[in-house]
């Protein structure tokens, strides 16, 4: 059996869809995602994430570059024209799920759900990282699922491996969860060194 490379977990605020992939089609759904195979439902919401990102950007812009963040708007719209043309706007019917959280590595994510999932079930995830909105369809399989004790809402915690996720995606997951290491103990040293100047 291959060991598989151990990456550092965090928790972490993220959009998380999922759903089982049945067994018949499993194997042949991740085959097809190690290949780079995409299905237009990713290529869709891929593309929901870059305008929902780039909303973000076009508010920052307005303030101090009102004429550049009218461009890209104009253009998004152009974009957005070109696609309802072509008749390849339904995309506009997917939306984002809210935030989680979960704890997250780069070969696998534990989350919160109100249903049991027995191991070794194959799902489709669909995640979206924060601020960046990334999107990252990847194939993973079940390896653990817990029923929660401590009165949550949601009545199990799943934890699942990637079985099929790009390298490109597993290299963004590394940097992302790099960036908020970083940033917690940028955090975690200005909070020591608030409380040591109360001290003194």
């Amino acid at each position: 059996m291959q060991e598989r490379r151990q990456f550092y977990r965090i928790k972490d605020m993220i959009s998380l869809n999922y759903k089982v992939v049945s067994t018949d089609n499993a194997e042949q759904e991740i085959d097809n995602a190690k290949h780079g195979y995409s299905e237009l439902t990713d290529l869709r919401n891929a593309l929901l994430c870059v305008d929902s990102r780039l909303d973000d950007i076009t508010g920052q812009l307005s303030k101090d570059y009102p004429l550049i963040a009218e461009m890209v708007t104009l253009i998004n719209k152009k974009i957005a024209l070109h696609e309802r043309m072509l008749g390849n706007d339904d995309y506009k019917d997917h939306i984002l799920s809210p935030a989680r959280e979960v704890n997250l590595s780069a070969n696998g994510v534990a989350f919160e759900a109100k249903i049991s999932i027995p191991e070794g079930t194959a799902l489709k995830l669909e995640l979206v990282t924060y601020p960046e909105h990334h999107y990252i369809p990847v194939y993973a399989r079940v390896v653990s699922c817990k029923q929660n004790s401590n009165g949550s809402s949601s009545n199990y915690m799943i934890a699942v491996e990637f079985e099929a996720i790009s390298e490109k995606d597993q290299e963004h997951i590394i940097n992302h969860i790099f960036k908020k290491q970083v940033k917690e103990l940028k955090r975690q040293r200005n909070s020591n060194e608030q409380s040591e100047a109360r001290v003194d």
